[in-house]
C-alpha cells in the first residue's frame, strides 16, 4: 500500500523540472460536519464579510 501524497513527493521533480525539491510537507484539511451555517450566519453573509 502507498499513500497518494508519497507518490505526489516521489513526482515533484517531474512536476517542477529544473528546480532542486529538497523537502515536502504533507497536511490534512478537514471540515467540521456539525457546522451550520444557516443558523450561523443570518442575513446576508456577503454584507457581513464587507463589514469585517
Amino acid at each position: 500500500m502507498i499513500f497518494i501524497d508519497d507518490i505526489i513527493k516521489i513526482q515533484l521533480p517531474s512536476l517542477w523540472p529544473g528546480i532542486v525539491v529538497d523537502t515536502a510537507y504533507s497536511f490534512k484539511v478537514t471540515r467540521d460536519a456539525e457546522i451550520d451555517l444557516d443558523d450561523e450566519y443570518k442575513g446576508n453573509l456577503a454584507q457581513k464579510l464587507r463589514r469585517r
